[in-house]
């Protein structure tokens, strides 16, 4: 499983994050992708299983924009 962005919980935790983590059924790690999206809370990320892809597309950010 992968996880991209979001907003921290918590009163004062700030805004949007630009996090990736990966899940392995036992733990998690985060992950730094050499190109990250940026910023964005509310995008969908789907995984391309046949391409070996993840797949993030829109966001909290205003534009239209697909990222793999």
């Amino acid at each position: 499983m992968i996880l991209f962005g979001g907003t921290p919980l918590g009163a004062g935790a700030g805004g949007a994050v630009d996090e990736t983590w990966a899940w392995d059924g036992a733990s998690w790690t985060q992950r730094t992708p050499s190109t990250p999206p940026g910023v964005r809370n509310a995008q969908g990320l789907v995984c391309d299983l046949d391409r070996g892809r993840v797949i993030l597309h829109g966001g909290d950010t205003g534009d239209p924009f697909t990222w793999e």
